[in-house]
């Protein structure tokens, strides 16, 4: 697959707005979800971008380790 930018943390806050504005203006993205892009494991990452093409990744992630004040 080949999009113009895979968005990071896309289904996120700040990554649903930027992908929203983007696709306004008609660019292609990606916004995967944890399933589809799996940031835990290398091996995951490593297979994922070897079988997909974009121009550019916009990375909107946070990735955070139990406890978080947000889990309260």
């Amino acid at each position: 697959m080949h999009c113009d930018y895979l968005i990071v943390g896309g289904k996120g806050f700040l990554g649903s707005y930027i992908t929203a504005s983007l696709i306004e203006a008609g660019i292609d993205v990606f916004a995967p979800t944890h399933e589809e892009f799996d940031l835990s494991s290398i091996d995951s990452i490593n297979k994922f971008l070897s079988s997909n093409s974009f121009d550019g990744i916009i990375y909107c992630c946070l990735l955070y380790t139990s406890p978080s004040p947000r889990d309260a």
